[in-house]
């Protein structure tokens, strides 16, 4: 950006998410993540068993789109686009996910699918995956914490509308593209 035009909050959590270094990230935020990554694997395993994920999972597979990317809990492959879907279904099918009180969102349930996705879809390393979840985590958060609420106030779901910004960047970095195509 030159020296005149503002930077956007685009930019900004572009930049963010772009510069974003695992090994800024204190090792008790790492563990934390983890925990909450295992967390939400776990709800997804259980979440499997009931009669909603069934009906969500079949009305997936109606896309008879082949893929290779993991669906938790079942054993099943799928397009990484409908696994990212299924996943998501998964871990928040349950209510029993994560929350940002702050931010009134359930960040595992959009990021970690997002990262299991693109992550398995670019090859990407343990340390690349743990390193975009938590600026993933970080970014929906914060979204989710400027709207005081104000998402639920008009009808919506803040998880769904910080997770799909959030989830944005967190592909984008896992893809390896610049603070412009991120933007």
């Amino acid at each position: 950006m030159n020296e005149h035009s503002p930077e956007t909050i685009s930019t900004e959590l572009s930049q963010f998410v772009y510069d974003f270094d695992l090994n800024n990230v204190p090792q008790n935020v790492q563990q934390y993540a983890l925990h909450l990554i295992l967390d939400g694997t776990g709800i997804a395993f259980a979440s499997s068993q009931y009669d909603f994920s069934k009906k969500g999972l079949e009305a997936l597979r109606l896309f008879n789109e082949p893929g290779e990317h993991i669906v938790l809990g079942t054993g099943e492959k799928m397009a990484y686009r409908d696994a990212a879907l299924a996943n998501g279904l998964l871990i928040h099918g349950l209510d029993f996910d994560d929350t940002h009180v702050a931010g009134v969102v359930h960040m595992t349930s959009a990021v970690w699918p997002c990262v299991l996705a693109v992550g398995e879809k670019c090859n990407s390393t343990g340390k690349e995956m743990l390193a975009a979840y938590i600026a993933g985590m970080e970014v929906g958060a914060r979204l989710g914490m400027v709207a005081k609420g104000a998402f639920h106030q008009v009808g919506h779901h803040p998880t769904g509308i910080a997770g799909a910004f959030a989830c944005s960047l967190v592909a984008a970095k896992l893809m390896k593209l610049s603070v412009e195509q991120m933007t």
